[in-house]
């Protein structure tokens, strides 16, 4: 049994002008069910902060860090540890049209196309941090499942 966080950083290109990333951790419990323990996402014309909108050149290659924040799972006999790399988490996040053109004033839609890098030249990673048991005092966080 482990505790662990998560952070995702690689790089991806994408075909329209402006589109989502999205990063999500789960625990995948022996019967199957993936238990979503934290999440987090980018939206790429914000990628230099928030009060700076920069659209994308499509096909060139941009390098974006997914930081779903702090979280501490116990991790059972029989678990495993899942992480999803998406486009979309609607509807706790709001829709991303792919168009470029101001979020939520258009109807107007395109299909995200997107290819995230893994090679030599382009690497991509998960970073989970991982506590053993040993170093935790379990009877005071009261984590018994």
């Amino acid at each position: 049994m482990n505790y662990i966080g998560m952070t995702t950083k690689g790089p991806e290109a994408v075909r329209q002008k402006h589109t989502d990333f999205t990063g999500k951790l789960l625990d995948v419990w022996p019967d199957g069910f993936a238990q979503r323990l934290t999440d987090s996402l980018v939206r790429t014309r914000f990628r230099n902060g928030g009060d700076k909108q920069e659209l994308l050149t499509p096909d060139q290659i941009y390098s974006y860090q997914i930081d779903p924040w702090n979280t501490c799972e116990l991790f059972h006999k029989g678990h495993s540890v899942r992480v999803e790399v998406s486009s979309s988490a609607f509807p706790k996040y709001g829709r991303n049209q792919n168009t470029g053109e101001a979020l939520a004033k258009t109807s107007n839609m395109m299909i995200a196309k997107q290819t995230i890098y893994h090679d030599r030249e382009h690497p991509s990673f998960v970073v989970i941090p991982i506590v053993p048991e040993k170093s935790m005092d379990l009877t005071a966080t009261g984590s018994a499942r």
